[in-house]
């Protein structure tokens, strides 16, 4: 499935002479060491809490995407017509922001107390 959603992006986005193929190479890795890791019990991990940590450490990252896919949105050169509007902008800041609070909540709680 990840590399199907990738399938088409190289010819949806070709501008002139250059073609964004690389995306369909960058996918899998990251599927490969979820299935290598979390869905494999034979290494001896406690396969629950595996799968928990990694879901936190999802969430940790989130916010760091999210400020990047904002920042895409909000690109007129890149999206065209398809820019986001200022009321999409400004919730999508908001709950961006709310992420990356609720992100620092959680380091602080996990590590300083």
């Amino acid at each position: 499935m990840a590399v199907a959603v990738f399938d088409g992006v190289g010819q949806r986005f070709a501008s002139g002479d250059e073609h964004v193929d690389g995306l369909i190479g960058t996918n899998p890795g990251p599927v490969q060491q979820y299935f290598g890791v979390e869905l494999v019990p034979a290494r001896g991990l406690p396969l629950i809490q595996v799968m928990f940590s990694a879901q936190v450490i999802n969430g940790l990252l989130l916010p760091i995407i999210l400020v990047f896919v904002m920042k895409l949105a909000a690109d007129k050169r890149l999206m065209g017509d398809l820019v986001s509007g200022p009321i999409n902008l400004a919730l999508g800041w908001l709950v961006t922001g709310l992420l990356v609070v609720m992100s620092l909540i959680l380091v602080v709680t996990a590590f300083g107390g």
